[in-house]
């Protein structure tokens, strides 16, 4: 293009502007077509958020979700995954320290997509990894936060097949005669977060959490 030359750029007709091309034009060149995007480009750039199965297994008083955090947390990190001190323990429990509630769903502010460390989608957004209809994630939760395979472990979540709270050892602090819901990982359907309930005094009630990213 000579120096100084003009460039003119309008949308030629109703029929390119659909299909996202744009007339150019100089004063020393010929009408050109340009694409408005490149081909195939991919509009959702946002990179999933982590989940997996912890290697460390709980009985079921291990004294609420500070100390399931803070496991994440530690794997996250020996894993050389990135923003590790945004991990979470996937738990329900009855009362939080001002007496209230904890929920799963309200721990987690991202809205995905979520994925197992080795990069396979579980779900594209936090209403199918949170909601009701958890019989449609995409793949399971069956990965170490190094990607070793955690096929099929049962995992405390003490939370009902749609994020609720259900049962939790007494807000996980007890071996008592009580119960707590568990999971199974690598399930597709709602059994991956509400497979049943454990009886708290079991000594063999000892658990792995999930992990994920805030």
């Amino acid at each position: 293009m000579a120096v100084g030359a003009r460039v003119r750029c309008v949308v030629v007709t109703p029929l390119l502007l659909a299909l996202g091309v744009v007339a150019c034009s100089s004063s020393s060149r010929p009408v050109a077509i340009v694409p408005l995007v490149e081909a195939g480009a991919d509009a959702s750039s946002v990179p999933p958020r982590m989940v997996f199965v912890s290697k460390a297994s709980f009985f079921p008083d291990f004294g609420g979700i500070a100390p399931a955090d803070a496991a994440c947390r530690k794997e996250a990190a020996a894993a050389g995954l990135a923003n590790a001190d945004a991990f979470v323990a996937w738990l329900a429990k009855g009362g939080g320290d001002a007496g209230l509630a904890v929920l799963p769903a309200a721990r987690v502010t991202s809205t995905g997509p979520f994925a197992v460390p080795s990069g396979r989608v579980v779900a594209y957004d936090k209403v199918a990894l949170f909601g009701a209809h958890l019989a449609l994630l995409k793949s399971g939760v069956d990965e170490e936060a190094d990607g070793i395979p955690a096929r099929e472990r049962r995992v405390w979540t003490g939370s009902t097949a749609s994020g609720g709270g259900q049962s939790d050892c007494v807000n996980w602090t007890s071996r008592g005669a009580s119960f707590g819901t568990y999971g199974l990982s690598g399930h597709l359907d709602a059994t991956w977060i509400f497979a049943g309930e454990a009886v708290c005094s079991d000594p063999k009630a000892e658990y792995r959490v999930y992990c994920i990213e805030a």
